[in-house]
């Protein structure tokens, strides 16, 4: 099937992966033991609209974290510090819509990622199909998230999409339901290598 809709992750694709929860845990002052089973469990509940960044910094204070002020924004400091944005791929995708492929982005992130995000640019190219876990309440690889983004763009088929995502867990699932796939290994060269082979196949 001909592709008609490329669909994209963001970290490991748009941008350089970057792992901001060492510096989350050294401002909390949590041992790692402490802290890394709660991070799992909190990011992902933030990241699905389930509860608010209070709330999230609120149960790490319980456990002996130290307070947190949602002003310090220590979730999107670091992150921003360390953004590097694949530029070439953006402009890769910018010249995909040119020639009429429909675009979208289907993102696990949150509020504070989202709005560094959208302020440098990166989801200018796909607008207005930029689906967010914290805005649809659906994370990757849940069917839902693929479902929810299919729906909004009108997809009635599936294998005419075509998915890029660094994580084999997100892509398997993207299989599941029909979507053809690339794996991004976050690096800039082989994921425009790679996007360039699979819209030629």
């Amino acid at each position: 099937m001909a592709i008609e809709t490329i669909l994209a992750d963001v970290g490991g694709v748009l941008i350089k992966n970057y792992d901001i929860s060492s510096d989350v845990r050294t401002r909390l002052n949590l041992p790692e033991e402490t802290f890394r089973p709660l991070w799992k469990k909190l990011v992902n509940e933030y990241g699905s609209g389930l509860i608010t960044e209070a709330e999230m910094w609120s149960t790490f204070t319980r456990q002996g974290g130290a307070p947190i002020d949602e002003a310090e924004n220590i979730f999107a400091s670091p992150f921003e510090k360390h953004l590097i944005i694949y530029e070439r791929v953006l402009d890769m995708f910018r010249q995909f819509g040119e020639k009429g492929y429909q675009l979208a982005i289907l993102s696990d992130t949150n509020p504070n990622h989202a709005e560094v995000l959208e302020r440098r640019g990166v989801y200018t190219p796909f607008q207005p199909h930029v689906f967010l876990s914290h805005q649809t309440g659906s994370r990757k690889p849940h069917p839902d998230a693929y479902l929810t983004a299919l729906t909004a763009m009108g997809v009635s088929n599936p294998s005419s999409v075509l998915f890029i995502d660094d994580r084999l867990p997100n892509l398997d699932a993207a299989k599941q339901l029909g979507l053809q796939t690339v794996l991004s290994l976050d690096n800039e060269q082989q994921i425009i290598d790679a996007l360039t082979k699979a819209v030629q196949a």
